[in-house]
């Protein structure tokens, strides 16, 4: 019997221990949450001891995996930037709330300055053809004496109008560090991105496969932990690859043209709401003089 009890120790303490290994799961490696993060509109919570990026426009949550640069960038301008909403939200919407919360914390007087921001339906409408007509010339400069690629599509909207839609590809200075990363910077990167950046390029080995490998063997090659800065390269190199820029645009078409703004000449509000020419906002104010709402 005593020999039978040890015997069944032994095999409980055996199975206790292959249980405890088994336990053991690797700590998956988490991203930190970075300043420049609100830039995007992001700050940080932690639900259940773990951080998470908060939307502090709509307040939503997004999951751990989601705290990367183009992530959030894209839950920025794909939900809040250049949202297409009626030109009266601002006098009817955003001035409102804007008056409320400057009189909340800094009182009547400094709120009563917002009054005088011109706002209405027709200030806004001529504001963005402005804007629309600046997207233009900068696209028409760009293209000059450059080669690119460009796709096409139409389609009808819900009020039988046909829109035709083009999109143009071209190789710009700012790309020049696709094509030889060790001697040129690319610009507009993040912190992060830059930071990632320079590793890549303070590798012997990496310098030398670019140096015998062609342009796309090269950057087709890099490894998974410069994955972000060769998914920028090959959204640069690779023209078109899919529909979606399209799609994109046709859904912008659906909630620019809605049942209620059916007759809406939609034409300059759709070039500002995709393309990705940044306006010249200091030389479009400098053109305009501000006048006071009446």
């Amino acid at each position: 019997m005593d020999k039978f009890l040890s015997h069944k120790r032994t095999f409980d303490d055996n199975k206790a221990s292959t249980s405890a290994q088994t336990s053991i799961v690797p700590k998956i490696k988490s991203r930190k949450y970075s300043q420049e993060y609100l830039n995007f509109g992001f700050t940080i919570t932690e639900v259940n001891g773990e951080e998470k990026p908060l939307c502090v426009i709509c307040s939503k949550i997004l999951a751990a995996d989601n705290m990367k640069p183009n992530k959030l960038k894209r839950h920025f301008e794909t939900l809040h930037a250049r949202c297409k909403k009626p030109h009266t939200i601002a006098e009817e919407l955003i001035l409102p709330a804007a008056i409320e919360i400057v009189e909340t914390m800094f009182g009547g007087n400094f709120a009563k300055e917002l009054q005088s921001i011109p706002l209405s339906n027709d200030t806004v409408s001529r504001r963005i053809d402005d804007i629309a007509e600046d997207v233009e010339q900068q696209l028409f400069g760009k293209l000059r004496d450059k080669l690119f690629s460009i796709q096409l599509d139409e389609a009808t909207d819900s009020n039988k109008d046909a829109h035709f839609i083009a999109y143009v590809r071209f190789w710009d200075a700012s790309y020049e560090w696709v094509r030889d990363p060790f001697q040129n910077t690319p610009e507009g990167f993040s912190t992060t991105e830059e930071e990632s950046f320079i590793d890549f390029t303070s590798s012997g080995e990496i310098k030398r496969q670019f140096c015998n490998k062609t342009l796309f063997q090269f950057w087709a090659e890099v490894d998974d932990e410069f994955f972000e800065l060769k998914t920028k390269a090959f959204r640069i190199l690779l023209p078109f690859s899919t529909s979606y820029l399209c799609e994109t645009g046709f859904s912008a078409v659906a909630a620019l043209k809605t049942k209620y703004r059916s007759q809406l000449n939609i034409e300059k509000e759709l070039r500002v709401s995709i393309s990705n020419i940044k306006p010249s906002f200091e030389n479009l104010c400098s053109a305009r003089q501000a006048h006071g709402s009446h």
